[in-house]
């Protein structure tokens, strides 16, 4: 079964070591990227998408707008919002799972922590 993740994340960088690490472990796969939330939404509503790794700072819309955007819509509020942002503080995260996120990870400083967050996020 293929899995489809959108990653919204205004750092090429992460979104390029996130999408080669997931493929490492779901080689299967397929990879959707945008660089802001407008963007975000955008290809939610051209694509089936199982899954959505959203940063919060982010220009033009940052994140928690757009999660308050996709858990308002009829089609695409129970696709998993999985929050993935270096802001770890207390509020950010209480604010996100509040509005609907499914987990709120700090961007991991390694790749074994990368896969880590991959084995909770997909069960594997």
């Amino acid at each position: 079964m293929e899995r489809v993740v959108l990653m919204i994340d205004d750092d090429k960088d992460d979104q390029e070591v996130f999408e080669q690490e997931l493929k490492k472990v779901i080689p299967s796969v397929k990879f959707l990227s945008a660089y802001n939330g407008e963007e975000g939404l955008e290809v939610l509503r051209k694509n089936e998408v199982d899954y959505i790794f959203l940063d919060i700072n982010m220009p033009v819309m940052n994140g928690i707008d757009a999660l308050k955007l996709i858990k308002k819509d009829e089609y695409l509020k129970n696709i998993p919002v999985i929050i993935y942002s270096t802001s770890d503080g207390r509020a950010y995260k209480k604010m996100a799972l509040t509005l609907g996120a499914a987990s709120y990870f700090t961007k991991p400083t390694s790749i074994n922590g990368l896969h880590k967050m991959f084995e909770q996020v997909f069960l594997i």
